[in-house]
């Protein structure tokens, strides 16, 4: 039987939406409490009052962004323009 994956699903002009069975912890090692069975949405535009949870302050704030994987032949996403700690190359060296 194959192990539950888990899925970050980048959502247009808002969170990551987070499916799977995760643990989510902290810089001090501290895990968030998250119901089993739950998707959970990370903020990535910054302006969460409920850090690193997504409240929807993206809507106000104006945030855009729609990346996009690039596409190998078979039509699969790729780690392609993924740089160190999974930083985007693009962003990394602006």
């Amino acid at each position: 039987m194959e192990a539950p994956r888990v899925e970050i699903k980048v959502r247009d002009n808002g969170p990551y939406k987070v499916t799977g069975p995760v643990r989510l912890v902290d810089a001090e090692g501290g895990v968030f409490e998250i119901p089993e069975g739950r998707a959970i949405a990370l903020c990535r535009c910054g302006h969460s009052q409920r850090k690193p949870f997504c409240d929807a302050a993206h809507r106000a704030a104006g945030f855009e962004d729609c990346a996009r994987a690039e596409r190998s032949p078979a039509g699969r996403g790729s780690a392609a323009g993924v740089g160190p700690e999974g930083e985007s190359r693009a962003r990394a060296s602006g």
